[in-house]
């Protein structure tokens, strides 16, 4: 139980590093842990497929994975522990924008749409937190041309994300 309890806390110090969750009380991220899982995957398993529908989240808790642009035919990053991807599907119902592949050994944390939806029904707050830290995100790849983002404000932005949200959680943004 203590070692249980020891690797839930090194998860919790891992994914506060997260941006989306940097702002979460220690109570919230201890809920968000809980809902999760982990899982272990060898080199080479593909971990998600670009252009398929996302219903999960992860973080790098150990590993390196590749992710890349099966369409274009492009290379776009090597993730290391504590990055994280699959959160822009997951929270919008939008398409994997990458293939991401692991190339050594890799352990990750999962948290998918049910679970995540259930720390949202708990805590309503969070929803507007997520909202913001994704259309920030999302311009951010769309700079870097990977999210093909309309040229919108950020109020515009917001207010479809967490439309969005609605959708999928049943929970507000404001």
């Amino acid at each position: 139980m203590a070692r249980l309890s020891q690797t839930r806390q090194s998860i919790v110090a891992l994914i506060r590093q997260v941006p989306y969750f940097e702002d979460f009380s220690s109570l919230e991220l201890t809920t968000l842990v809980k809902q999760g899982h982990r899982q272990r995957l060898p080199p080479r398993q593909f971990i998600c497929h670009e252009g398929d529908l996302g219903n999960s989240f992860y973080v790098i808790l150990a590993g390196e994975a590749e992710v890349i642009s099966e369409l274009r035919g492009q290379f776009i990053a090597i993730l290391h522990e504590g990055d994280f991807f699959g959160e822009i599907s997951l929270l919008t119902g939008a398409q994997r924008t990458a293939t991401v592949r692991s190339m050594t050994a890799v352990t990750l944390f999962v948290l998918n749409r049910e679970r995540l939806g259930d720390v949202l029904q708990a805590h309503p707050n969070l929803a507007g937190q997520l909202a913001s830290k994704l259309v920030e995100r999302q311009q951010n790849l769309s700079s870097l041309g990977i999210v093909d983002l309309a040229r919108l404000s950020t109020d515009v932005a917001m207010a479809e994300v967490c439309d969005q949200i609605n959708q999928r959680f049943g929970v507000g943004c404001c």
